[in-house]
């Protein structure tokens, strides 16, 4: 992702339930990933199959709800008075180790991710204090105290309106001050588990095993049988319905900036995906994007007037990269080959190698949801500055600027038109469609799911 969500690949699950005889032993349960994450140290590489399951065995201080209001976890409240913060933790809160988790447990998250994990500090940036820490690997001017073991005091940038919010990111995973930073669990590398619910066995012919409440679930990869009286439930991208509807995700084709393919090629092909996202979305029955920034938040500016003028045939042909959990893939692949100037191979992957197969060829389709409601999160994996996520480095010090101008204001102000112009006049990126997935079981019956897309899922949201 979503700041974006900053894995932007999504995975695909299924959910099997298996039945007990007696209603009083625990419940067993599967779910079937298409690949899975062994080693779940705190990186922005993370993909969604492991922040499914890190969303149950760490702790967060909240989460977003189906509304998009905090949910409450390890925070009970917050007072913010002038620029100040003052957050109450919730004194009962225990973890499935039966610990508690302190104002200093957050102190020393907090400087943990600005000296270790320099890109994902966004959710850390405004404090005062917080750029010392990042540029000079020194801490001791960060302004956050424990004011008591339940209450710390955090002073932010004035111009700060959604601190609390960024707090709720999933990638800011709440460590332990005294305890081991990673545990190992058979095969798996976990943070030191601060959630609610627990790993208790990980092995890479069997897969993921979890305590959740009296559940118990085993995480497969879908390499593996299921059967068929088995109640069965499964993430879809393809719309199973009529219905078309906003999305806080948005699938966007981004170009590699370390692809040799010539610029004004590059240029060429993202404006044609502009001009035909909305032949792509109406075919997937899904809202066209005329932007990064999601409509859900009313938010878009009118389709920018695409001007192409380039007519000479590519001197290669190129590729592009699909996840496997990108919709319909035979509509994006027939709209997608009109484009006459190139011959296109199309590569597909899943989420665990994107990365890695991305640096590989010209272009990747993917998705991206942002974890807080304002500008910059939408456009902030161009933010190569310091402290950024940066997963598209074009060594381009106006987008960067652009990017960062953009924090901390509203999504109609004039900025956001002018990088989303930028972008595309560049031939960095081309939106298409808002994607949103459902839940859908083997009776055919479904659901969409949280409208931040898969940001916010967890492994107990496909049986609760």
């Amino acid at each position: 992702m979503l700041n974006i969500y900053r894995c932007f690949i999504v995975v695909l699950i299924t959910v099997t339930f298996g039945c007990s005889k007696n209603k009083q032993s625990e419940t067993k349960k599967v779910v079937i990933l298409p690949s899975l994450t062994f080693d779940m140290r705190i990186s922005k590489n993370l993909t969604y199959s492991a922040f499914a399951i890190l969303s149950e065995s760490s702790g967060y201080l909240g989460r977003l709800d189906r509304d998009m209001v905090i949910e409450s976890k390890v925070l009970k409240s917050y007072e913010r008075k002038g620029n100040k913060f003052v957050i109450n933790l919730d004194p009962q809160y225990r973890s499935v180790k039966n610990e508690i988790i302190t104002a200093y447990d957050v102190i020393y998250s907090m400087k943990h991710y600005l000296l270790n994990h320099k890109s994902l500090t966004f959710v850390l940036k405004d404090i005062v204090g917080a750029k010392e820490c990042i540029e000079l690997n020194n801490c001791d001017q960060l302004s956050a105290k424990a004011i008591s073991t339940f209450q710390l005091e955090v002073d932010v940038k004035s111009d700060n309106q959604n601190f609390i919010e960024r707090l709720m990111n999933p990638w800011f995973v709440l460590l332990k001050k005294d305890k081991p930073l990673y545990e190992t669990i058979g095969d798996c590398i976990v943070p030191y588990q601060t959630g609610v619910s627990k790993i208790i066995d990980c092995q890479k012919t069997k897969g993921i095993t979890l305590q959740i409440g009296k559940n118990r679930i085993l995480v497969r990869t879908e390499n593996h049988k299921v059967d068929s009286h088995v109640k069965t439930y499964k993430l879809v991208n393809n719309n199973p319905s009529e219905q078309i509807s906003a999305s806080l995700t948005v699938m966007t084709i981004f170009a590699n900036p370390n692809s040799s393919l010539e610029e004004e090629y590059r240029v060429d092909f993202l404006k044609y995906i502009r001009e035909v996202s909305k032949k792509i979305s109406n075919n997937l029955k899904l809202k066209t994007a005329t932007m990064m920034a999601s409509s859900w938040l009313d938010v878009q500016i009118e389709s920018l007037e695409v001007t192409r003028t380039l007519a000479k045939k590519c001197r290669r042909d190129f590729t592009i990269l699909l996840d496997s959990s990108l919709p319909n893939h035979e509509i994006l692949k027939e709209h997608i080959n009109k484009y006459s100037n190139c011959k296109i191979k199309f590569i597909t992957t899943t989420a665990d190698k994107y990365f890695d197969e991305f640096e590989k060829t010209d272009f990747g389709i993917a998705w991206f949801t942002p974890d807080e409601l304002d500008a910059y999160n939408f456009y902030s994996s161009f933010d190569c500055n310091v402290g950024g996520n940066c997963y598209f480095n074009w060594k381009d010090e106006k987008l960067n600027l652009l990017t960062r101008k953009l924090v901390n204001i509203g999504m109609k102000d004039q900025k956001v038109k002018e990088l989303e112009k930028y972008i595309m006049e560049r031939g960095y990126a081309a939106p298409i469609s808002e994607l949103n997935w459902w839940v859908m079981d083997n009776d055919g019956n479904y659901k969409v799911i949280h409208p931040s897309g898969l940001a916010q899922l967890k492994i107990s949201d496909f049986y609760l």
